[in-house]
């Protein structure tokens, strides 16, 4: 009488020949494929968040050969679930007794590679649409800080797979703890091994990005200052052999004016895709650029609608101990150059203290009318002209407390040879009257004769700050940083 046997024992004279070693080919093969896929993601996310926010991820070596190990022990786990699909895909010998049994199997390794899949890719995805590619790196810091939890939900995968398999077959300790040493073994290798080409590559592309510096770049930020977790750092100054001609950096990467604008665009992009209190701007302008080398930087930012968020910081290139203008977060004022357009800023009650909400945008158009304004525009450098006056700006607040009557307003007119010292030094104090005064101020940029100002037909391109814009904070950083600058 024929022995019956509820479970059968496994063992690979039970599989088809070709397909034994066919599954065993596809194993190593799709497990360093998955493999170098997951590690080129991986460098990946780290190159872009250099790139965009000139932040590099510092890990250990530990941490890096960790990370390294997990990612290739998940992918000879996954190559396994291959292997065993071609091995029970058709069943094995003695068909009508074991095929309901292999097909549960297959069911099983199906189920578990498309989970693991889709919980391992759907993160990451989620965090690269989300929060834009450069801050998708948080996952895989996530998985160094708390590096325990991988190791437990791989040991979980390797475990549970095994437990279904013992439900089908019988099988002997050896087997299992033999495909556990292959799995650790192969992982070591692709950990160890493989990547130190990939590293390499990464590590090139990198210092290609971090190669160009600002030198003699001196920054101040005073203690009243916010601090601010900006994501993208503007620069322009001026070219030293070449006159006339301005360097744009974006974190430290000189880029050329084409490249720039591309640059813009895609940080645009992000910038509608992401979640947008990530994407803030600043920018630094070195104090003898003129306002028309912005013009690219303001025109693209400006399609941003995010210039309320666009912070100036004033820097110095010369060899001094002195500190720079700082950051007056004033460029949300505007210096863009559109005509007939312009937009203005709502703001509450100025009595009432202002809540950290940005302001909203109204579209209009508006002429200024030859009325009671107070023209103010600039001639030459450190001076500017008043109601037809010359005056250096030094004297401007002076000038200010003598003809500033509440009922009047205020155009500050400049143009592309307008110095950007001159325009910070300014804008300031105004920005200080315009505190107390609460009266209205205009910003215009205009390229004829300034003489021609009083022509209200020729006047376009006009900003309106509400009353109330600037908080006490931003006044008192104004008298800070000018008390102190030589």
């Amino acid at each position: 009488m024929e022995k019956f046997e509820l479970k059968p024992t496994f063992s690979f004279q039970l599989l088809d020949k070709n397909r034994k070693w066919i599954g065993i080919a596809v194993f190593l093969v799709f497990s360093f494929v998955f493999y170098v896929f997951a590690v080129s993601l991986k460098e990946s996310l780290q190159l872009f968040r250099l790139i965009f926010s000139n932040e590099n991820w510092q890990v250990s070596a530990k941490q890096y050969y960790l990370l390294n190990f997990l990612i290739a022990y998940l992918s000879v786990v996954f190559g396994s679930l291959f292997m065993l699909e071609i091995w029970f895909s058709k069943p094995v010998k003695r068909r009508q007794k074991y095929s309901k049994n292999t097909q549960s199997i297959i069911e099983y390794v199906r189920g578990v590679f498309w989970a693991v899949l889709y919980v391992v890719f759907a993160f990451t995805v989620y965090m690269w649409v989300v929060f834009g590619s450069f801050n998708a790196h948080y996952c895989f810091e996530f998985i160094a800080d708390y590096i325990f939890l991988p190791v437990l939900i791989l040991l979980f995968l390797f475990f549970n797979l095994w437990n279904r398999f013992i439900i089908v077959f019988k099988t002997k300790l050896k087997y299992i703890l033999g495909h556990f040493l292959v799995l650790v073994l192969l992982a070591s290798i692709f950990a160890f091994y493989v990547p130190l080409k990939f590293q390499n590559y990464f590590e090139k592309v990198k210092q290609t990005q971090v190669a160009v510096t600002i030198p003699q770049v001196k920054l101040m930020r005073p203690n009243k200052i916010a601090k601010f977790s900006l994501t993208f750092d503007i620069y322009i100054i001026p070219d030293k052999s070449n006159p006339g001609s301005y360097k744009y950096y974006i974190n430290n990467a000189e880029v050329d004016q084409s490249n720039l604008e591309k640059r813009l665009k895609l940080i645009r992009s992000l910038y509608d895709i992401a979640e947008q209190r990530l994407i803030r701007p600043r920018l630094f302008v070195d104090e003898n650029v003129p306002m028309s080398a912005l013009e690219i930087v303001d025109l693209e930012l400006f399609k941003m609608r995010i210039f309320q968020r666009f912070y100036v910081v004033q820097i110095r290139q010369n060899n001094c101990n002195s500190p720079s203008l700082g950051n007056l977060g004033i460029a949300r004022l505007g210096m863009l150059r559109y005509v007939d357009t312009s937009y203005q800023f709502s703001y509450p009650d100025p009595k009432v203290p202002l809540p950290p909400l940005y302001p909203t945008i109204e579209y209009y158009k508006r002429i200024i009318k030859n009325d009671s304004t107070i023209r103010i525009a600039f001639t030459e450098p450190n001076h500017v002209l008043i109601n037809q006056k010359i005056y250096e700006i030094d004297q401007l607040d002076k000038i200010l407390e003598d003809c500033w009557d509440l009922n009047e307003k205020i155009l500050l007119i400049l143009n592309d040879h307008t110095s950007y010292k001159d325009y910070i030094k300014a804008l300031a104090t105004l920005n200080n009257f315009n505190w107390k005064k609460q009266n209205e101020l205009s910003i215009s940029m205009f390229n004829q004769s300034i003489y021609d100002l009083y022509d209200s037909d020729k006047i376009r391109s006009i900003y309106k700050i509400s009353p109330g814009y600037f908080s006490t904070n931003e006044v008192e950083l104004n008298k800070f940083i000018f008390e102190n600058d030589p």
